[in-house]
């Protein structure tokens, strides 16, 4: 019963490894040619919702905004269509209007974690991040640390939801206490395995999670930032778990493998749970 357990834990984990890597998107960076459109944008969002709390992140739902907000962001959405090409759609479910706190706790160490998005990792989906007001001490680093931004007004940057490794990193060298307010547009590609439909219902599930957990850290909430971790190193995981299989001399290896089985079923099990039991 072992050597079963640990032989499907070996073939989820060549499959979770070699998917990841065939669905992985490049990042990549503009700025946007509607200016005047970004402004409109900006001037509503400050228009409609009054910020007092620097303190605390907010997060707005685009399909939930107004009608001619709705088409301005459209405006922005086709134009980052035409970047990625046709076989790109946008997935309005999923898109929102974020506001960022100066002040990271709670649920809000998710963005300075090392994390991805999202475990869907054979769904090839962008999110885009179009940048209404930036802030010169806070940095977006993609790719493992090869990639540094420090997003501004107009800015556009792309990267893979479900496989891109990236957090937030604040620093305190200009005097610059602007929150960051960005729109979170997001494209999946030919929409194989259902990807559009699976990649909201984890995303509102995730906002809920968060939202839960924004002013006090629940047992649900630090769950969330260790599941977060499994998720984001699942490649790094399932690399040692092959490894210490093919080192497999003796029992106390394979008892490590039995413990570490947990990784990969919890894996497989939430996945099966964002596709069939939400």
């Amino acid at each position: 019963m072992n050597n079963i357990l640990i032989v499907f834990n070996i073939l989820y984990s060549l499959n979770v490894i070699l998917l990841s890597q065939y669905h992985s998107l490049n990042s990549f960076y503009f700025i946007t040619k509607n200016k005047l459109i970004i402004n409109e944008i900006t001037d509503d969002i400050k228009d409609l919702y009054k910020w007092n709390n620097k303190n605390v992140t907010k997060h707005y739902w685009v399909d939930e905004l107004n009608e001619k907000m709705q088409k301005n962001i459209d405006v922005i959405n086709n134009e980052i269509i035409k970047n990625l090409g046709d076989e790109f759609e946008n997935v309005r479910g999923m898109d929102e209007i974020y506001y960022s706190t100066n002040n990271n706790k709670n649920s809000d160490l998710s963005f300075v974690n090392t994390h991805t998005d999202g475990p869907l990792y054979y769904c090839s989906v962008y999110r885009g991040l179009i940048v209404l007001q930036g802030n010169k001490n806070t940095n977006t680093i993609l790719d493992s640390n090869r990639k540094i931004y420090n997003l501004q007004k107009y800015d556009v940057l792309l990267f893979d939801y479900n496989n891109n490794l990236h957090y937030i990193e604040t620093n305190n060298i200009y005097n610059d206490t602007n929150n960051r307010i960005l729109i979170k547009l997001h494209y999946v590609k030919e929409n194989n395995f259902n990807c559009g439909n699976m990649n909201v219902k984890y995303n509102k599930f995730a906002r809920d999670l968060f939202n839960y957990n924004k002013y006090i850290l629940n047992l649900s909430g630090k769950l969330m930032l260790f599941g977060q971790i499994i998720n984001s190193f699942r490649v790094y995981f399932f690399y040692i778990y092959i490894g210490l299989y093919l080192l497999k001399k003796n029992k106390i290896i394979e008892k490590i493998l039995i413990l570490l089985s947990i990784i990969p079923l919890s894996h497989l099990y939430f996945i099966i749970y964002i596709n069939y039991l939400m």
